[in-house]
């Protein structure tokens, strides 16, 4: 499918197909349009056990009362989440690739190159992981309280710039509570 929009249209037909072994998956060649992911994913037929969740736009997909999975190992990129510089709050998308990382433990979180993606609510890492910026931007000008809040140890941070709105010595850009053992560079 070209798109996330065009894969939860799967036809009654194209789903009878996955579900008879027709189709071993879906092909997803983008989230929005042409190009705005880094490669093409393949997502699968969920098994009945063990349930994988809810959908969460990017590693579950529910279609038609019928669930796709895609398991990410290495390094999980936001837009296969839908996060995108056009949109004008990421904070979901964020979230629920951070989500993903904290219940399956096995990639990274990469934000795309030299973007600048906007946020208006707190994005909360309660798991160790590493976070490569990409020379990008997480950035909100409507956030009065912390902007990101680490309450894991030993997280990465490289590549990465933060906007937020400094209001007091209390809360910061990006918040480490009760998390030690983090390197941040650049």
């Amino acid at each position: 499918k070209e798109t996330m929009a065009a894969m939860r249209g799967l036809t009654a037909s194209e789903i009878s197909a996955l579900q008879a072994g027709t189709y071993n998956g879906v092909q997803l060649l983008s989230y929005y349009e042409k190009g705005d992911t880094p490669v093409p994913i393949i997502y699968y037929l969920v098994p009945t056990t063990p349930d994988l969740g809810t959908d969460d736009g990017g590693s579950v997909i529910e279609v038609s009362g019928n669930k796709l999975y895609h398991i990410f190992n290495a390094d999980l990129d936001v837009r296969y989440f839908g996060a995108r510089s056009e949109n004008a709050n990421n904070h979901t998308f964020i979230q629920n690739a951070l989500n993903y990382i904290a219940a399956n433990g096995t990639c990274s979180l990469s934000l795309p190159p030299d973007q600048i993606l906007l946020i208006s609510t707190k994005l909360l890492v309660s798991s160790s992981v590493v976070i490569n910026g990409n020379n990008g931007t997480i950035k909100s000008n409507t956030i009065s309280s912390d902007l990101i809040e680490f309450t894991s140890n030993y997280n990465k941070i490289e590549n990465l710039t933060v906007e937020g709105r400094y209001l007091t010595n209390q809360l910061g850009d990006l918040v480490f509570r009760q998390s030690n053992n983090n390197t941040i560079t650049n």
